[in-house]
Parts: structure tokens; sequence; C-alpha cells
């Protein structure tokens, strides 16, 4: 992560951004992201803040009130962005606001000698744009994609009631590009009105993740509140002799679609699926915590709270020991709380708290004993076996 301020005044839009690779990183760089931060430059730069957070907890203090600007992987293209819109760059103020530069890089044999100058270029004008772009993602977050398969398809829907809740006026969709990784085969995305498909908004008969198809709308394409996405994504793990499931790095798989339009919506960056349960909504420190009602559990941010007392009473922190106490509470709690005892509903939290250091080492100890409950449960069924 590196913390930056593009230094031009007065206000300007980034009408394009590209990817800058070495040679050599083909196969290690992944995607770079330019995020631009809600904070104050001040606040990022403070030593009382850096002394706080460390560059995890600050990373993540920083992502939690954000906007992508720029987002490129490799094989994107240089000429998608137009003359009706571009990014805002805000010039000098009392209140200038830092941009966040992410590089994701693979690294599949832990080697510590890499060195990388890749990067972003930038191309900015003072020829404003008339409208501010926007980026969101539509997609799956729950993958299980068993080996050895010619086709495995998972799926992803933003539906109409979500895109009611999410857009509060039409927006235009300038580009869009499916995202998976090396087991992605091929993929589409409809765009969909009334129960009805409308357009194909791009289909990649043949996917490669090193030369991903950026699908270009010319003239833009209108979304309406009301319409809904659907992303399909079909996958080859004849390559693979273990299960594969959802991951950032590129030996686990996604499947999204991402999307660049115009005007720009403050909170519209993504409408996920995770299983069948549809992810629209802010959540935690990022939100207002509203409820999800899944499979009977109103799960708010009271309930998650109540949870983690209870963990952090019975359970060990560090995750790495059973205690006897916290594996009666886990028993008690899968038996009898709907919410968190259940299987989906717990691991569809893990997925909306991720990056919430606090809350990961909450899901750490619940699950510190789950070695020592399944070995009873084995020696249960083989004790009644027996009987």
């Amino acid at each position: 992560m590196i913390i930056l301020q593009l230094n031009v005044a007065p206000k300007h839009s980034v009408y394009m951004g590209y990817l800058i690779v070495e040679v050599q990183r083909y196969g290690i760089l992944d995607c770079a992201t330019l995020i631009r931060t809600m904070m104050e430059k001040q606040m990022v730069l403070n030593s009382e803040i850096q002394t706080v957070y460390g560059p995890r907890e600050l990373f993540l203090k920083l992502q939690a009130d954000c906007r992508i600007q720029v987002f490129a992987s490799l094989g994107t293209r240089r000429d998608v962005w137009r003359t009706i819109s571009g990014n805002s760059v805000t010039g000098k103020s009392s209140l200038v606001q830092p941009w966040m530069q992410q590089m994701h890089w693979n690294n599949p044999e832990l080697r510590s000698h890499y060195t990388d100058s890749s990067g972003l270029t930038l191309f900015y004008t003072p020829n404003l744009r008339p409208n501010d772009a926007g980026s969101f993602v539509v997609g799956q977050r729950y993958l299980d994609i068993k080996p050895g398969l010619e086709s495995h398809t998972e799926t992803a829907m933003a539906s109409s009631s979500c895109t009611r809740k999410m857009l509060p006026y039409p927006i235009h969709i300038l580009n869009n590009v499916l995202h998976m990784h090396y087991l992605g085969k091929s993929g589409y995305i409809d765009l969909r009105r009334n129960g009805n498909k409308l357009k194909t908004l791009g289909r990649d008969d043949v996917f490669s993740y090193d030369s991903p198809v950026q699908h270009v709308h010319d003239p833009p394409i209108e979304f309406l509140p009301g319409d809904e996405v659907f992303v399909s994504c079909t996958f080859d793990s004849r390559s693979k002799s273990e299960t594969t499931y959802y991951g950032y790095d590129t030996s686990a798989e996604m499947c999204y679609g991402f999307f660049q339009y115009y005007p720009v919506i403050g909170n519209l960056t993504s409408m996920l699926n995770y299983k069948d349960v549809e992810l629209c909504f802010n959540w935690g420190p990022r939100g207002g915590g509203e409820g999800l009602i899944v499979g009977g559990c109103s799960l708010t941010n009271a309930v998650i709270q109540s949870f983690s007392m209870k963990v952090m009473a019975k359970c060990s922190m560090t995750g790495d020991v059973c205690q006897p106490e916290c594996k009666e509470m886990v028993k008690e709690t899968r038996l009898n709380d709907e919410c968190m005892g259940n299987e989906d509903v717990f691991g569809l939290v893990k997925v909306l708290s991720e990056g919430e250091p606090r809350l990961e080492n909450i899901w750490r100890a619940f699950e510190s004993c789950d070695d020592e409950i399944k070995m009873d449960d084995v020696l249960t069924r083989l004790i009644l076996s027996l009987v």
C-alpha cells in the first residue's frame, strides 16, 4: 500500500489509467488499484494515528470509506474512458484528500527476493468531464469447485430489489469486464429488465485471466433502478486434485463482473451474493449495521456483539488452544443458536466482516475446538456402531 497526494491544481479529471508491468513480473503481478480515501491527508500522516494503527489496520481504516478511481489488471485496454466522464482529482486545499495505491502480487513459491517497479500510469486534464465516473462489482463470494471437472458454473445476481435500493437515479454503463482466475473457462454478463433479458453486456466464450476482455459500450447502456445484472462464470478444474474455493490468490478462484459507469453514486461499490443470500447493504463500521434476515435470523450488529462477548469469555483468543468451556459453548451454540450456530450464517458473517482484525480473532477463537469436536463425533459414531 502506498499513500500519496496527487499535486494537481485546480480540480482535474483523470480520463485514462493503465498498468505498467515489468516483463519478468507477468505471472507475479495481479492488478493495481488507485483508491481515493475520504480521510484528510493530515490524519493519515499524523504520527499518532500511525502509532495506534499498524500498517494493516491503517490500510483497513483508509479502506473503510473510499472510492475506487482506477482499476487495472493484466491486459487492460487503454482507450476505454471518454470525454463524457472521468474521475475527479481535487487540487491543493485545506482539506487535501490522500489517495491509496494498492499493488496485488502473487507469490506461491514464497520467495523473499522479488522486487518490482510496475505501477500505474494516469492521464488527467484540467478540462473537466461533465460527469464523475464510478465503479461497482457484482459477484459470488462463495465458491466450491470440485476437482477434475471439465465444466462447473457459478452465478451471481444483483436483483431488482437491490438495484432499487442502491440506485437513487439511472446510471450509464461505460464498460465491464468478467473476472476469474486460472480455472476460468468462459462466462457472460446479462442485463435484465422486468424479468426479461435486455442485453448481454459481455460474453467471453474463451476466458483468459492474463488477457481479460473489456467490453466497451458506445453509446453507454442505460441502467435503471430495478434492472438486474446476472453474472455467470464457468470453470475447468481438471488440473486440480483438491477442491478450489473463493480467495484472493490466483490458486483460488473468483467470479465477478466489474463495471464502470456514470454519474457516480457515493455508496455504490458492490452488490454481492454469498451462496443464495444477496448482500445489498452497508455493513458494520463501513455502514449503518442494518439487519439482514437469513434463515430466520435477524443478523444485526447487536447479534454480532453479543456473540463476540460470549466467545471472548469462554475461548482462547489466540485460537491455538481448545479450552473445555469453549468447546461446550461452541456445541451449545451450534445446537440452539439459529444465527451464529448456523454454518451458512456464520460463514456469511465472516465474509461481511472480512478485513476487521478484531472480528477475525473472534472467528479464530470460536473455531479453536473444531478438531476436538470432530474427533468426539467420530468416537461417538464408532462406539454406537459397536453397541
